[in-house]
């Protein structure tokens, strides 16, 4: 697993809730610089969230890069339809981990790129990550969550879950 190297800078893409959430969680780990927002509201540019200058639009993407800047937080949530998150992504595509030092992770965990684990969270043994999860579920014993998935509710044990919002497609083999 690969989290950001310490004195990086990372920047973020989105001001509302969930960037809040991964500033404070990149704060907490003290590894990387927050070097600015960027958010596509001009009201919102020069403004400071936490502390933190929104530069301007996603469109400053490419600049920064060229500036150094390799890794990138997507700070939109999805409780619903994800389909901005899925473009800033695949828009972003030098993505970085960013996981909260109070987040328990097993060593046998694999995580796909763009990882965020929240404050409090728990990934269990041999689990691998490549969906969205909404905060407050519980992905259970034997469960498989197909890639690209948004589980918005407790997925059982033994089941497959697929698609946007997560349901179920069949039983996965304990």
């Amino acid at each position: 697993m690969a989290v950001a190297q310490a004195s990086s800078k990372v920047i973020g893409v989105g001001v509302g809730g969930h960037a809040k959430v991964l500033i404070e969680t990149l704060h907490a780990m003290g590894t990387v610089e927050v070097a600015g927002i960027l958010d596509v509201d001009p009201k919102l540019w020069k403004s400071k969230q936490l502390g933190i200058v929104v530069l301007g639009s996603d469109e400053l993407l490419p600049a920064l890069f060229e500036d150094g800047i390799r890794q990138v937080f997507i700070g939109v949530g999805s409780a619903g339809e994800s389909k901005l998150r899925r473009h800033l992504f695949a828009k972003a595509q030098h993505l970085g981990f960013c996981i909260h030092p109070s987040a328990v992770i097993s060593p046998s965990a694999t995580f796909g790129e763009g990882l965020n684990v929240v404050a409090g969270a728990v990934i269990n043994s041999a689990a691998r990550t490549g969906a969205n999860v909404r905060q407050c579920t519980r992905i259970v014993r034997n469960s498989v969550v197909g890639a690209g998935a948004a589980v918005v509710s407790d997925a059982p044990d033994n089941t497959i879950v697929v698609s946007v919002p997560a349901c179920p497609l069949g039983k996965a083999k304990a």
